[in-house]
């Protein structure tokens, strides 16, 4: 939805509605003033939002910046946020663990290079919507590993969201 205003990009009266259901689509899944709605949500709409920021000013970046510079940047703030919380929260891992973090970490690194690629090639708002599919992965997730089921609500909203991030990748 920022697009336009920060790269100039071209959104169309499609897209815009497609932003907006999305956005309705989120608010039936965190159910504000209602007596099932868990505050700690609010943190999912602002790392959303985070992400967001981040999408645009990478793909503002990939303008004017080598794809290594770029990547050497969100590398170095990342490695200075982690360092800045690390020391207060810190446990150390055990040998299975250390095998899981350089997993993860190895598919992190090259799943973030895929990405900010991506943004450098194609327009944020064609982008963003891919997104969306952490909702479904989110839920198959919690039903495989931690054993809890969606309610109508949640299905209804993830539905909604996917089916806004359909409409706004065809849009033209």
């Amino acid at each position: 939805a920022l697009s336009p205003f920060v790269l100039g990009e071209k959104v169309g009266r499609l897209r815009w509605i497609a932003v907006i259901a999305g956005f309705v689509g989120v608010l039936i899944i965190l159910r504000p003033g209602g007596e099932d709605f868990y505050p700690v949500g609010v943190v999912a709409v602002i790392g959303t939002a985070m992400f967001a920021v981040y999408s645009l000013m990478t793909r503002l970046l990939a303008k004017e910046d080598r794809f290594e510079t770029s990547y050497g940047y969100v590398a170095w703030v990342g490695c200075l946020m982690a360092s800045a919380v690390g020391p207060f929260v810190w446990q150390s891992p055990s040998p299975d663990q250390i095998i899981g973090l350089l997993v993860i970490a190895s598919t992190g690194v090259f799943g973030h290079m895929i990405l900010m690629k991506a943004y450098e090639i194609a327009p944020a708002s064609v982008l963003q919507p891919f997104s969306y599919t952490q909702l479904v992965w989110g839920i198959f997730i919690g039903i495989m590993v931690f054993g809890e089921y969606p309610d109508g609500y949640m299905l209804l909203g993830a539905g909604i969201v996917v089916v806004a991030g359909i409409i706004a990748m065809r849009a033209r």
